[in-house]
């Protein structure tokens, strides 16, 4: 049976997978409780927006990697058709790290006189582009 190419959208999920599952294994973070405790050994939350710049940008070089040419047309159909079907994906991150971050900012202080729910807030409406 002859491979199909993937879609960005299934290797970003791949990328996205194998990123958790690093976190897992150093900072347990499958679980909630994981995740917070994760945030606490952290020196910084930007290592989580670090972790899914370098995934996209992983993801992206994969899938045109695997296009025969990438010209002005694959460019087209990879911001029309591609990048929407992560939304969902994206959207469903979003939600975790901010519930995550909420249970977290009730039991730390701001670090550096910003909550964890400020900064996830801030990182998501930078990578949907709102207001």
């Amino acid at each position: 049976m002859e491979n199909e190419m993937m879609t960005w959208a299934e290797v970003f999920k791949e990328r996205l997978e194998s990123i958790r599952q690093e976190l897992d294994d150093t900072f347990g973070y499958s679980s909630k409780d994981g995740f917070i405790l994760s945030l606490s050994e952290l020196s910084s939350p930007i290592t989580f927006a670090e972790y899914i710049a370098d995934c996209e940008m992983d993801a992206f070089e994969d899938y045109r990697d695997g296009v025969p040419e990438w010209d002005d047309e694959a460019e087209k159909l990879f911001r029309t058709s591609y990048l929407p079907k992560i939304k969902e994906i994206a959207e469903e991150w979003e939600q975790q790290l901010l519930s995550c971050a909420e249970e977290y900012d009730r039991t730390h202080p701001a670090a550096n006189g910003e909550s964890m729910t400020e900064f996830f807030t801030e990182y998501f409406t930078h990578y949907w582009g709102r207001g």
